[in-house]
């Protein structure tokens, strides 16, 4: 994942979202991006395939709201892990 260090820290920050709704959520992740300097194209493409294991599908945001926070952030954790995993595998 490119920026992988900034991604790595957003499943926390998920976590520590009080309300796991879809607005928060997208409230929280743009506020990620802009303080980061990461643009949607980094983001998005990376939760979305993470989350579902495909680039299509429903709103990102309806999609974490309805899996719930626990998921999310497991699945964004370990998604993170083998994009590091995968590129750093054809880095050698």
């Amino acid at each position: 994942v490119e920026n992988s260090e900034k991604m790595h820290s957003l499943p926390k920050q998920l976590n520590d979202l009080e309300s796991f709704d879809a607005d928060s959520i997208e409230k929280m992740v743009h506020n990620f991006m802009e303080t980061n300097e990461l643009g949607m194209g980094v983001v998005m493409p990376a939760f979305r395939l993470a989350l579902s294991g495909s680039m299509k599908g429903p709103s990102v945001f309806d999609m974490m709201a309805l899996m719930g926070k626990e998921k999310v952030v497991d699945r964004l954790a370990k998604g993170f892990a083998y994009f590091d995993e995968y590129k750093a595998s054809l880095e050698t």
